[in-house]
């Protein structure tokens, strides 16, 4: 199974990156002058399409990537997107809790 990339541009500048591999989304994030314009909702139809074509669902583990969004507002974007809570696990070492999320078509 092949990682599948795809990076979004405004002219020069990138406004934000989604990975996948088989019906796991790896990484989305997007720029901080670029949130909270529909630019991540994009990113996940975007990955979603590819998806579609083989699973009946999506599932990723939704984790802050940098300190510049909380893990509340996390959870609040991918909701609004259809993902539901799934499962979760704590790091014990960071005590950070790591949602996984499931979205089904």
């Amino acid at each position: 199974m092949c990682t599948k990339y795809y990076e979004m541009y405004d002219g020069n500048n990138s406004i934000g990156e989604i990975s996948w591999s088989g019906n796991e989304i790896r990484i989305v994030q997007v720029n901080r002058q670029y949130r909270g314009k529909g630019y991540g909702g994009l990113l996940l139809k975007h990955a979603e399409e590819d998806i579609k074509k083989k699973y009946n669902c999506v599932h990723l583990l939704a984790y802050p990537f940098d300190h510049s969004i909380s893990q509340s507002e996390l959870l609040k974007f991918y909701s609004k997107n259809g993902y539901k809570p799934f499962s979760f696990f704590m790091r014990w070492r960071y005590w950070i809790r790591y949602n996984r999320l499931v979205k089904y078509f």
